[in-house]
């Protein structure tokens, strides 16, 4: 492991990432945040003057000159940091998420795609020159659409963790923490299919990747989200150039806003059925889940309806 820790807080540090990469989690970009923090604590606080980490990172959110996004990002890496060391003291401060800046959201707004714009990248994969790089992504879309799996969970997959009996993928330590995610019987059925091609390509143990490239190899995530880019730019759902448009991350806010509003169109208890979808997309809180529930027009107009039907409904009662 490479830290080169320097500060009063490298043994804490270090621990940390430790920590973190016995779950399973890399976090090769967050030491790399952790290593500024570090520097910056290291050179403000000297060896008499006692760290304040309050200061210390309000101080060190101040160096960045770069967008707000980018800043809290960088912020919430250092916060884990802190619950760590709260785990250990109780009184050890934990900064509030206000104390990044507070236009700190992308200001892409995630596309919800339909399913016509699904079908139209599933036939753009199947004009792939290579046979199996085609059923390969067709696979992974259908995986991504249909679970709202992150592309790297989808990637990670090994056979061991596709249970084509049960209809349930194992999804291994993401974000601290494992889970089951069940999916359909149409699904089930395109990655029987896929399956079996799989493996006239490859003998394949059950620890080997689910999804793998025409030489055998397992799927990038870096090279199946720029593939997909690709696709999106083909089918001219993403314009030629730049870095606007759909993205292949937003397979899973379609998944969480289709989900939702299916919810809401059976006339459901969307917010008792919330903490599901939470537990189902593998987030720690809430909170985390509310960020993918964008609103479309058809929930707009479902809710505004129920949301009469109520009003209509009280009313009635107070006149009888």
């Amino acid at each position: 492991m490479r830290t080169g820790f320097r500060s009063r807080l490298a043994n804490e540090l270090y621990d940390f990432l430790k920590f973190k990469r016995s779950l399973g989690i890399q976090y090769n970009s967050a030491e790399w945040m952790l290593w500024r923090f570090d520097r910056f604590v290291s050179e403000t606080f000297k060896a008499r003057k006692p760290i304040d980490l309050k200061v210390a990172i309000e101080g060190w959110l101040a160096t960045f000159r770069c967008r707000p996004v980018t800043i809290t990002n960088n912020f919430l890496v250092v916060r884990k940091f802190c619950l760590f060391l709260r785990r250990r003291d109780p009184n050890s401060f934990v900064p509030d998420r206000d104390m990044a800046p507070r236009v700190y959201q992308s200001h892409h707004l995630p596309h919800i795609f339909s399913p016509a714009e699904i079908r139209r990248l599933l036939d753009q994969i199947g004009k792939m020159q290579d046979s199996f790089r085609a059923r390969t992504y067709r696979a992974l879309l259908l995986i991504l659409y249909c679970t709202g799996l992150r592309t790297g969970e989808a990637v990670r997959l090994r056979i061991r963790d596709v249970d084509l009996r049960e209809n349930v993928f194992r999804v291994e330590v993401s974000k601290a923490k494992s889970r089951w995610v069940p999916f359909e019987q149409t699904l089930a059925r395109e990655l029987s299919d896929y399956l079996r091609q799989r493996r006239l390509i490859q003998p394949a143990s059950e620890d080997s990747r689910f999804l793998v490239q025409p030489n055998g190899s397992p799927c990038g995530r870096p090279t199946v989200s720029n593939a997909i880019t690709v696709l999106l730019r083909q089918t001219g759902l993403k314009p030629r150039t730049g870095r606007v448009g759909p993205r292949p991350y937003d397979t899973r806010h379609s998944f969480a806003v289709n989900r939702l509003t299916a919810w809401y169109r059976d006339g459901v208890d969307v917010q008792e059925r919330l903490a599901w979808l939470s537990a189902y997309l593998g987030h720690d809180d809430l909170l985390g889940t509310q960020d993918y529930l964008q609103l479309t027009p058809e929930m707009r107009r479902i809710v505004s309806t129920r949301h009469e039907d109520y009003i209509r409904h009280c009313w009635d009662s107070e006149v009888q």
